[in-house]
């Protein structure tokens, strides 16, 4: 889940535990999904900027640049890692 402050959590419901928590959006998160694989995680921010994490050592190992404004949704493609769109105030995809 992402929050106000550009933090990306992942936990677990059922303990009600943060497993990871990704930091380095600088604004709040409004969308986030694990990859096919379930190795990375793709969040995206009103800082106008997707964030690729590593699941494992909570990394950031990308940022994706492109939009004017707010990135309010996106979604990663189920036939691969490497595909994935978000939509933006900015009026493109």
């Amino acid at each position: 889940a992402g929050d106000g402050d550009g933090a990306v959590k992942v936990s677990e419901i059922s303990r009600r535990l943060i497993l990871r928590e990704f930091k380095g959006h600088t604004k709040a998160t409004r969308f986030c999904q694990f990859a096919v694989d379930g190795k990375l995680v793709y969040s995206a921010s009103d800082d106008a900027t997707v964030r690729l994490w590593d699941l494992a050592s909570e990394d950031s190992v990308g940022v994706f640049k492109g939009h004017q404004d707010y990135i309010r949704t996106g979604t990663v493609l189920k036939s691969s890692n490497d595909l994935f769109l978000t939509g933006s105030y900015d009026h493109t995809i």
